[in-house]
């Protein structure tokens, strides 16, 4: 932690000093354009007043201005190219961070696989019910109410552990217990058709 602690304040010391640097270049150019903008309206008016002395001392300022704007554009373009650190000291601390962030999440990880396992036992416990609960009414539909109708309404019910099992049960952190990912429907289909044409290609070697 003290080692994440010094990186994470190197890094935001960083960041703050080239974000200082950064606004104050703005503030600069921004300052500049507005006396500009007053200076060109003094030009007008000195030379409406045929005051040849307050025009040149105006152009001049003009010229220091835009000289002024310029290099402070070029310091804004090199503060925003220019790294802060060269790719050594980057890779050696993304390396902290990452190793950092690794352990932390770690010990999170050991603390949900047990709740992994819990929520599995519950998922098992709710298929037992609704299998039960759906041979009763197999049996109350078809021996009992003597129905006609060749589809029985099974029992349903949204909200249960076993779909908040089946949402995370793919997940790596799931299969570090041993449970094994799903194949999806689509994967399902195209290994079947992959068996048929297989079974098709060894029938047709054989004629």
């Amino acid at each position: 932690m003290a080692l994440f602690d010094k990186v994470e304040k190197e890094v935001r010391t960083k960041k703050a000093k080239y974000d200082k640097e950064l606004s104050d270049c703005k503030q600069q150019i921004t300052d500049t354009e507005e006396e500009l903008e007053k200076s060109k309206a003094e030009l007008i008016e000195a030379e409406e007043q045929l005051n040849i002395d307050q025009y040149n001392t105006v152009d001049d300022k003009i010229r220091k201005l835009e000289n002024a704007k310029r290099i402070y554009e070029l310091k804004h373009d090199k503060i925003l190219d220019t790294p802060l650190i060269d790719e050594a000291e980057y890779k050696k601390k993304r390396k902290q961070l990452e190793d950092n962030a690794i352990t932390k999440i770690e010990a999170i990880n050991d603390k949900a696989l047990p709740l992994i396992t819990q929520i599995k036992e519950l998922a098992e416990q709710t298929d037992i019910i609704f299998n039960e609960t759906n041979e009763l009414l197999d049996i109350l539909f078809r021996d009992l109410y003597k129905s006609d109708d060749m589809i029985n309404p099974s029992f349903s019910y949204y909200e249960n552990a076993r779909l908040l099992f089946n949402d995370i049960k793919s997940s790596h952190l799931t299969q570090r217990l041993g449970i094994k990912k799903e194949q999806s429907f689509l994967e399902r289909m195209f290994i079947h058709q992959d068996e048929q044409q297989s079974k098709k290609y060894k029938m047709n070697n054989k004629k």
